[in-house]
């Protein structure tokens, strides 16, 4: 079904346009799901529930405790699909923004560039999922007060989401 439903976007899509991508990278994910054994398909989910818990715990305020949390979902994670997935960015981000709420700017602006890096290696620079992690990384530079960089990555951000979703 979804290699059907990539050709269809490649008839409908540019190579690089960003559902092609995402419709393609779906595909990978199915077949490299298939190759892993049940132990390391099964703890995929478990990565995912320890995510949902760090939005939980996050809204309570609990920061040191959500980051164990995330720590433990990268790592899973980093184990299964290796240090550069995309959904490895995603838990960099989710580390970073908690660095960030802790007021770790240093460190939050670390693993948000190791996640653009990926997600730029993955998508391109034409993605939703690389103009949101500019965005990111431009509201950590806006509050180190780094205002001329937060700027050009919003201007960057809102760029690319222009071309995706167009201008009103």
């Amino acid at each position: 079904v979804l290699q059907e439903a990539l050709d269809l976007m490649g008839k409908v899509y540019p190579e690089n346009h960003w559902r092609v991508a995402n419709t393609r990278l779906a595909l990978e994910y199915s077949d490299l799901l298939a190759t892993l054994d049940p132990v390391e398909r099964n703890q995929l989910p478990k990565a995912d529930q320890l995510v949902q818990d760090v939005i939980e715990l996050n809204g309570q305020g609990r920061l040191d405790d959500a980051m164990a949390l995330a720590d433990q979902s990268l790592a899973i994670i980093k184990e299964i699909l290796g240090s550069d997935h995309r959904e490895t960015a995603i838990g960099y981000s989710v580390q970073g923004l908690i660095h960030s709420l802790k007021g770790n700017s240093q460190e939050s602006e670390a693993l948000f560039l190791r996640s653009l890096e990926i997600l730029k290696e993955t998508f391109g620079e034409t993605h939703p999922d690389y103009a949101s992690a500019l965005d990111l990384l431009g509201s950590l530079y806006n509050r180190m007060g780094k205002h001329d960089q937060a700027e050009a990555l919003y201007t960057k951000s809102l760029h690319i989401l222009g071309l995706i979703y167009g201008v009103n």
